[in-house]
C-alpha cells in the first residue's frame, strides 16, 4: 500500500492544475465549446408546452413556475432594477398570523428564514443576514410600516440587499398582510433553543478537518505526488504552467481556489477552477485537463 503524501503536496494538487491563470487575464483566448453535464434540473432549462405556457424543469415537489421574467443577480442580467413602489397598506383584508408564519416559511417563496431568525424548532434554515426578528413585535412598529418594507424596503433603505418582495410579485398584498399580522406576533423573551445548532448567533462555529487530505477519505489526494511533474512538463504546444507562472507552483498558485468560482470574461460565464482549466489548460499548454 503506497504511504499518505506528505501534507504540503496536498495544495500542489489544487495549484498544479491551475497554471496559466495569469496568462489568461493578460491574454484572452478563444472559448472552447462547452456542454453543461448539469442534471436537467440543475440547468434551468424550460419547457415550451403547445399553447406557448413555460414550465421550468425542477426537482420533483418544486415549483415549475417560470421566474425568468424576474430580474436577478446573474452577472449577464443586465435588465433594470423594478422602479422604487412607495405603497399603502389596502384595506378589505383580515391578517392571519397562521398563515403569516406558513408563508414566512415557505421555501417556493424565499423562504424569509434564509435571512432572518424567528423562533421554531421547525424553522430551517435559519439564517442572520438580516435582522434577528425574534422580537420584532416588541418595537410596536406599525403595520403600515412592516407592510411597506415587505413591498418594498428600498424606500426607507435604498441600498438594502432585501428584494423588493411585492414590487416583484412574489408575495401578494393579501399574503402580505397575513406576514405582518405573524411578525406582530413575534415578542420576547424568545424561547430557549433546544437545539443551539439551529440558531446562527448560538451555533458552534465551524472546525477545520482533514478529510479532503486524508487519501482514506480522498483517494485523489494521492494523485498530489504526480502534480509537480504536470507543472513542469510542457504539452504539445511546448507550453508549462511553470513557463508562465514564475516562481513555482506553491508561490505562483497561492491563494488561488479562494478566487473560484468568478466570473471569467473571455468565456462570458461563471466557471469554477476546474472548468476553467478544463478549457484553460488545454488552450494554453495543448494537454486536456479532464474535469472527470
Amino acid at each position: 500500500m503506497r504511504s499518505a503524501p506528505p501534507l504540503r503536496w496536498a495544495a500542489v494538487a489544487v495549484l498544479a492544475t491551475g497554471c496559466t491563470l495569469a496568462a489568461s487575464e493578460s491574454a484572452p483566448v478563444a472559448s472552447s465549446a462547452w456542454t453543461s453535464r448539469a442534471i436537467p434540473e440543475a440547468r434551468g432549462e424550460m419547457r415550451v408546452g403547445p399553447d406557448g405556457t413555460r414550465t421550468a424543469v425542477r426537482y420533483k415537489g418544486w415549483t415549475t413556475r417560470d421566474f425568468g421574467a424576474f430580474r436577478t443577480y446573474a452577472y449577464d442580467d443586465a435588465r433594470p432594477e423594478p422602479a422604487v413602489q412607495k405603497t399603502a397598506m389596502p384595506g378589505g383584508f383580515a391578517g392571519d398570523a397562521k398563515k403569516g408564519r406558513a408563508l414566512f416559511l415557505d421555501r417556493q417563496k424565499a423562504p424569509c428564514t434564509g435571512c432572518h431568525l424567528v423562533p421554531g424548532d421547525d424553522v430551517w434554515p435559519a439564517g442572520s443576514v438580516g435582522p434577528d426578528l425574534s422580537t420584532l413585535g416588541d418595537r410596536r412598529l406599525p403595520d403600515a410600516y412592516l407592510y411597506q418594507q415587505l413591498w418594498d424596503p428600498r424606500v426607507t433603505f435604498p441600498a438594502t440587499v432585501m428584494p423588493p418582495w411585492g414590487a416583484q410579485g412574489i408575495f401578494t398584498p393579501e399574503e402580505i398582510i397575513h406576514l405582518v399580522a405573524y411578525l406582530q406576533t413575534l415578542h420576547g423573551p424568545p424561547p430557549p433553543e433546544k437545539d443551539a445548532d439551529r440558531n446562527p448567533f448560538t451555533r458552534r462555529r465551524s472546525a477545520g478537518f482533514g478529510d479532503n487530505l486524508d487519501p482514506t477519505n480522498n483517494p485523489a489526494v494521492i494523485r498530489a505526488e504526480e502534480a509537480q511533474a504536470l507543472w513542469n512538463a510542457r504539452g504539445p504546444k511546448g507550453k508549462a504552467c511553470a513557463d508562465c507562472h514564475a516562481g513555482g507552483s506553491k508561490t505562483a498558485m497561492r491563494g488561488v481556489a479562494t478566487r473560484y468560482p468568478r466570473v471569467v470574461a473571455e468565456h462570458g460565464r461563471v466557471m469554477s477552477l476546474e472548468d476553467f482549466l478544463g478549457v484553460h489548460g488545454e488552450a494554453t499548454t495543448g494537454r486536456a485537463l479532464p474535469l472527470e
